[in-house]
């Protein structure tokens, strides 16, 4: 079985748009944490930044940042790049103050390997911070492989 190369960056989150108006998690978020499993360590100490905006689209759809560059949410990045992804559910509930998707990404064109990823995020009760986390499970030729999920926390920029 094949893996992808190093450790592939989920690019989260973002919304962009002024569709709706300003709910409690829009704004302009900045990864600080992100741990595996219950891990000490963190890395969210990246050497590319990953930065989401909330604020419009009621479907969840818009924008990821990692190290400045501009991805649509969700998105899979690997270092060759973004891999193909199929999105199956994403929301967006500005009074839960919650954003979640769950998607299949093909890891390596032309490999039966999927990955079968989820991505839910709340908002703390002070509102200056996104909780959260990803799972991820690896299906080759349909069948489950393991997985591992990796805990996430992002803080409110001004």
């Amino acid at each position: 079985m094949r893996r992808p190369l190093g450790l592939a960056l989920v690019v989260s989150l973002g919304i962009v748009g002024a569709v709706l108006a300003a709910g409690p998690v829009d704004g302009r978020w900045r990864l600080v944490e992100q741990r595996y499993g219950e891990g000490a360590g963190n890395l969210g100490e990246l050497d590319r930044e990953i930065r989401l905006i909330v604020g419009g689209a009621p479907d969840g759809s818009g924008i990821g940042l990692l190290a400045g560059e501009a991805y649509p949410w969700p998105s899979w990045v690997a270092d060759a790049g973004p891999a193909r992804l199929e999105i199956l559910e994403r929301r967006l509930d500005r009074a839960l103050g919650s954003l979640s998707v769950r998607y299949l990404v093909d890891a390596v064109a032309g490999d039966p390997l999927v990955l079968e990823v989820e991505e839910r995020y709340v908002l703390d009760a002070a509102g200056n911070a996104l909780e959260g986390e990803v799972r991820v499970r690896f299906r080759y030729d349909g069948e489950d492989r393991g997985g591992f999920t990796v805990h996430r926390r992002f803080e409110r920029e001004p």
